[in-house]
């Protein structure tokens, strides 16, 4: 449902040092764009999920964030998207709810991966975490290459890698049956940095597929929780995790789940302590 990325309800976590706001929120696009798909993948629901944003829009200005909440969950579950995740995660903030609003929050950006103002509102709730996870040293081109795969979706790696991909058989093809030697020459050179830009999108989309695949992140919803060197009660305890951390699932037992931390720590926690992502 790309249409629904359109976020007509943003707005900027620093404009209050306590709770991120909400902007007048108008319906327009989100709206109409929910409706016209609706109405023809799953008639009968698009007045509901309009109907659930609208309720949630006014609850949430009334400061009735409890309302609000259930509103946007329901929205969530008929209708996941950039601006459903939003608004509930803004509603979880309001109510102290720092892990399910930044696990919300997180899930905007899957979503809309560049948008600054989700951006800066997970900036603000991760900053009321009570104590930081360590930072990791990491190389330049590492960091490059994270940074950019934080900033592009799953679709839009597809799309990139379909384009650059069409654009060398197309180069390939037209040359191979051209008739103009000169021309044909002059397309097989174009070709080059066409192949070498295909090898850029299979290698980025590769790691965005590990990324998916591999890392399965996910966010800490207790006020602490206590990793623990196998999975069982009584085992030793290997570090603390409050609520709000991110960590990455690597690993399942009944009732447990391994998980790790950017520094390489890894632990395991009961299954009901983290949400993923």
């Amino acid at each position: 449902m790309k249409d629904c990325r359109t976020l007509l309800m943003i707005s900027r976590a620093h404009h209050s040092p306590t709770a991120p706001r909400l902007r007048s929120v108008f319906p327009g696009l989100w709206i109409l764009s929910i409706l016209l798909f609706r109405a023809v993948a799953i008639p009968g629901q698009a007045a509901d999920a309009s109907t659930q944003f609208l309720n949630g829009n006014e609850a949430y200005r009334a400061g009735h964030y409890e309302e609000a909440r259930a509103a946007y969950q329901n929205l969530v579950e008929q209708a996941p998207c950039a601006a459903a995740h939003y608004n509930l995660a803004n509603a979880d903030f309001r109510l102290g709810r720092l892990g399910e609003a930044i696990l919300h929050y997180e899930k905007a950006l899957r979503f809309d991966p560049r948008n600054s103002d989700i951006q800066s509102n997970l900036d603000h709730a991760r900053a009321q975490i009570k104590s930081k996870q360590p930072e990791v040293e990491t190389d330049f081109l590492t960091r490059i290459v994270w940074s950019t795969l934080n900033r592009i979706s799953m679709s839009e790696c597809c799309k990139i890698f379909t384009i650059f991909v069409w654009i060398f058989t197309s180069l390939l093809t037209v040359g191979i049956l051209n008739r103009r030697l000169r021309l044909r020459k002059w397309l097989f050179l174009m070709t080059l940095p066409a192949a070498v830009m295909v090898l850029a999108a299979v290698i980025l989309l590769g790691f965005k597929l590990y990324e998916f695949e591999a890392l399965t992140p996910g966010v800490v919803l207790e006020a602490e929780v206590s990793a623990l060197a196998g999975p069982a009660e009584g085992q030793t305890r290997k570090f603390v995790l409050q609520e709000g951390h991110k960590v990455f699932i690597v690993d399942h037992r009944p009732g447990w789940c391994r998980v790790a931390l950017q520094t390489g720590a890894n632990g395991w926690v009961r299954t009901e302590s983290i949400n993923e992502i």
